[in-house]
């Protein structure tokens, strides 16, 4: 009965670890998390148009890293670079949006 535990304990050990190590976190996740959440309330300042670019341009390039070794990184750092490039892409269109009401307004008075 305990060799059949320790034989099911080592099973899924080996199961769950197909890379070299322990899973480590994908570079600049969270300063991705911060800079997406801080662009959302300057989206109509020329603070949150630089954040959101800023947070959408690192996010790129670690999800590129994700994609060529996906078993090397945390789950939870993944999260936190797609959560923070939706808030980047979000703080943009609130920009974008602005920018067509303001051209709209004026064209129409």
């Amino acid at each position: 009965m305990g060799n059949e535990i320790l034989d099911q304990n080592i099973q899924a050990t080996t199961e769950s670890d197909s890379h070299d190590g322990p899973k480590i976190r994908l570079p600049k996740d969270s300063s991705i998390l911060t800079t997406g959440i801080i662009a959302l309330p300057f989206s109509f300042g020329l603070i949150g148009i630089i954040l959101s670019i800023v947070t959408l341009v690192n996010a790129s390039k670690a999800l590129q890293i994700y994609t060529a070794n996906p078993e090397k990184y945390l789950e939870s750092s993944l999260k936190k670079v797609r959560s923070g490039k939706v808030c980047g892409i979000i703080s943009l269109s609130i920009f974008g949006l602005g920018i067509l009401i303001i051209l709209g307004v004026a064209v129409l008075s």
